[in-house]
């Protein structure tokens, strides 16, 4: 997923996950490296994940990213970096597919009333990813921490599906158990 070529992230929350289907090593990958094939297409029954197509960031919007305060760099990253969404959810219970505005010219960030479009937390989950895929080196093994509320959002998905639980990092524990990927669904 680093590099320059374009990407996908499929939220590691997503309802549509068959949590169950999936070995604990490919989850573990996944949910360290967000490796969208490690999934292997296993959705529960009539549901489709939400499917960001993302690129990779220039060298200026990285700088741009860099100099932002640490609670606006991933939605910074999500606004200059998503290209298109499939099967995005609508307040209508509705599913659509969505497609960035062409500006004509050079990439902009996206304007707020674009931004509204999505659910904060998949704002904060989709800009780490396109940090962490577009600040790595190409020849290194991406890694992807887990946002709390990403962690939040997947313990509710665990419990409304009653899939695996998520394993609670405790934060009083050694920074060595702290700083390994958790063990989720």
């Amino acid at each position: 997923m680093n590099g320059t070529g374009s990407f996908q992230v499929i939220r590691v929350y997503d309802p549509a996950i068959d949590f169950d289907a999936i070995p604990q090593q490919d989850w573990d990958a996944f949910i360290s490296n967000r490796d969208v094939s490690l999934l292997g297409e296993r959705w529960i029954e009539g549901r489709r994940p939400v499917v960001f197509h993302c690129r990779p960031l220039t060298q200026s919007e990285r700088r741009d990213v860099r100099g932002k305060a640490d609670a606006d760099k991933a939605e910074r990253a999500f606004a200059f970096a998503v290209q298109r969404v499939d099967h995005l959810p609508t307040h209508d219970g509705g599913r659509i597919s969505w497609t960035r505005p062409s500006d004509g010219g050079k990439p902009r960030a996206l304007a707020d009333d674009a931004l509204e479009r999505f659910a904060e937390e998949d704002v904060m989950h989709v800009g780490t990813v396109i940090i962490a895929a577009s600040f790595s080196a190409p020849d290194r093994q991406l890694f992807v921490p887990l946002r709390d509320t990403c962690r939040d959002a997947l313990t509710a998905v665990a419990v409304a599906y009653r899939r695996r639980p998520v394993a609670q990092t405790d934060p009083s524990s050694s920074s060595d158990e702290s700083s390994a990927p958790p063990k989720a669904p």
